[in-house]
């Protein structure tokens, strides 16, 4: 822990192999309280899953802005070790706290501290959406710029996740899955629809996928409880199918089958309807 306007430092030296405390000191506007390494429910030491909470914790001024940094050292405790080619040094779940250093199993529980929600953004179309993460996989940190294309997600399972690659959640068919679209009407409302036949389009990728369409009708804005068809399961042989329905507004819903190694993209979609009237 750095604070380069004020000089000041807090400095602790571990040595991996052993996990020991090799020294620890402080300057300037620091003190050091206690530095060492311990074990927790993650992190069960050498002899356990081999890994170690290492912690240092000071006390400073709260006007100077500080910066932390971490570091690979040699022998003659040079900052600026190049490494072996051989030895690693890795890293997770770092963090800062002011306060009272808190253990790392509670970041294992989804109510507490740890993304179990997303939301992304389509540079290209300017839309966004939110959600929760599926089957429990929430991400403890996340990389969107980097070397290898597609964004990087850390899980709970200490797995590096490529994202936006694929169709299937790890070894599991991803589950609902669906996008849905918001009501549509015609002439401002004025007019029913009447709609007779549904002629899907759809990009499919891989064997054996199908998508469920829904169609949902409402007379009015307000209406709690819409007229439901389907849901209709379509797949690459599937022409068109019949979709008998009479509203004013019409939303669509697409749902995907959970099957592995499958998915579809939605093209242009076509639904017969004619105008019926402008009353119920």
């Amino acid at each position: 822990m750095d604070d380069f306007a004020a000089g000041g430092t807090a400095l602790a030296q571990f040595n991996p192999m052993a996990g020991t405390l090799i020294s620890s000191g402080a300057s300037g506007g620091f003190t050091i309280v206690l530095a060492g390494a311990t074990q927790d429910a993650l992190a069960t030491g050498l002899s356990g899953n081999g890994w170690l909470r290492y912690f240092i914790t000071f006390t400073t001024s709260a006007a100077i802005t500080n910066e932390v940094t971490i570091a690979n050292m040699n022998a003659s405790n040079s900052i600026n070790y190049t490494g072996n080619n051989t030895s690693n040094i890795i890293i997770w779940g770092a963090q800062l706290e002011d306060g009272t250093l808190s253990d790392y199993h509670v970041s294992t529980i989804v109510t507490q501290n740890e993304c179990t929600r997303y939301v992304k953004y389509n540079t290209v179309e300017r839309l966004w959406d939110a959600g929760i993460m599926p089957r429990g996989g929430f991400r403890t940190a996340f990389l969107d710029y980097n070397v290898f294309g597609k964004p990087l997600g850390a899980d709970q399972n200490f797995r590096i996740q490529k994202h936006e690659t694929g169709f299937d959640d790890d070894e599991v068919a991803m589950e609902g899955a669906f996008v849905e679209s918001g009501y549509g009407f015609m002439n401002d409302g004025d007019d029913i629809w009447k709609v007779s036949h549904i002629i899907p389009d759809f990009k499919w990728f891989g064997d054996e996928g199908a998508v469920n369409v829904t169609i949902k009708g409402v007379q009015y804005p307000h209406q709690r409880l819409p007229v439901i068809v389907g849901p209709t399961a379509c797949t690459d042989e599937t022409e068109y199918f019949e979709a008998r329905i009479r509203a004013r507004q019409l939303a669509i819903k697409y749902e995907w089958l959970a099957r592995r190694n499958t998915s579809a993209r939605i093209g242009a979609v076509r639904v017969m309807a004619e105008q019926a009237g402008k009353r119920p």
